[in-house]
C-alpha cells in the first residue's frame, strides 16, 4: 500500500481516511451517518471499472440505510472538513442515482 508523509512520519491511506471521518462524526451536528468513503468507493467503481451491477450490489450489501447516499441531507458539515474541497451534497444524490 502506497504511503504519504504527514507531518514527518509515514501513514496509510486508511488511517488518514480514518481521521478524516472521526472529524466529521465529531463535528456532525444533527448529520447523518452517511458514509461517504465508501459511497464515493462504490461510485468509482461503478464508474471506473464500467460495472454498475457490482458497485450496486457492494453498495447494498456492505452499507446500512443510515449509511448510504440517499441519508444525505446536504447539511455541508463534511464539505468544511473535506481537504480535497469536494461538494459532496451535490454528489451524494448522483450516487443514489446510479447505485440505489
Amino acid at each position: 500500500m502506497k504511503r504519504w508523509c504527514c507531518r514527518n512520519r509515514a501513514v496509510s491511506r486508511q488511517s488518514i481516511l480514518r481521521s478524516l471521518v472521526s472529524q466529521v462524526s465529531k463535528a456532525r451536528l444533527g448529520a447523518p451517518d452517511v458514509y461517504i468513503p465508501a459511497n464515493f468507493e462504490f461510485f468509482n467503481y461503478a464508474r471506473l471499472f464500467d460495472d454498475v451491477a457490482g458497485a450496486r450490489f457492494k453498495y447494498q450489501v456492505f452499507l446500512t440505510e443510515e449509511q448510504r447516499s440517499g441519508a444525505c441531507i446536504a447539511c455541508g458539515v463534511c464539505e468544511d472538513l473535506c481537504p480535497q474541497g469536494i461538494e459532496i451534497g451535490e454528489w451524494m444524490p448522483k450516487v443514489t442515482e446510479l447505485l440505489a
